[in-house]
């Protein structure tokens, strides 16, 4: 995937839609100038008895409830705006998303899915910080876990939690790449599997974009 041809293209979308939005808003707020105005000419037609100083006034009313309307229009813009350029950025990171999901599967027999399990164990041991935890695995990845991989893990979580681990291992049912950390009594568990992963990467992502926009 080219991410500048992406970039571009939701680029030039915010543009076109932008600047269809901005010419709405001009001819609304000449709409409502025009309409105004042949009001107030009829008014002070029909009141030509009226003072000096009370025609004045209802021009300089006139004109404040022109620049109210300019300012709500002004504001629809923007809105407007942020609107697009968020869901411009939301169809990138689902793009980018959904690519790295179809390739999942490539990752598995690879060297460095190893290296991805025990940091999922690592980081589940830490968030539970249960120094004796349950590894749920997928069936297709029971072969990993041998004895000198669990010895590895588990010093790398006693490391983090600077007190001695000892961790379980069992086969589950799920297909997913990752692992499900769990304490024994089963009153806590978190879920790195890849696509619960791939959920609070999303999320994180998707408030980053929030805070941008607004």
């Amino acid at each position: 995937m080219n991410k500048d041809i992406v970039s571009s293209a939701n680029k030039d979308n915010e543009q076109a839609l932008c600047a269809r939005i901005r010419q709405d808003c001009d001819e609304e707020v000449l709409r409502i100038s025009n309409a105004a105005r042949a009001e107030v000419e009829r008014i002070l037609g029909a009141a030509e008895n009226e003072s000096k100083a009370g025609r004045a006034a209802m021009l300089l009313d006139l004109d404040k409830e022109m620049d109210k309307a300019k300012e709500r229009m002004m504001s629809m813009l923007n809105l407007e705006k942020k609107k697009i350029t968020l869901e411009g950025r939301q169809a990138f990171v689902d793009l980018v998303l959904a690519q790295v999901r179809r390739k999942t599967g490539e990752f598995r027999p690879g060297p460095e899915y190893r290296l991805f399990l025990s940091r999922a164990i690592v980081e589940g041991v830490k968030a539970l910080e249960a120094p004796q935890a349950v590894v749920y695995h997928a069936d297709q990845d029971a072969h990993l876990f041998n004895g000198q991989f669990l010895s590895a893990v588990t010093g790398e979580c006693s490391k983090v939690l600077h007190t001695q681990c000892s961790l379980s291992v069992s086969k589950s049912d799920f297909k997913d790449l990752g692992v499900i950390v769990q304490t024994p009594d089963g009153r806590m568990m978190y879920d790195n599997r890849f696509a619960a992963r791939m959920e609070r990467m999303y999320e994180q992502i998707y408030m980053e974009l929030l805070k941008e926009a607004s």
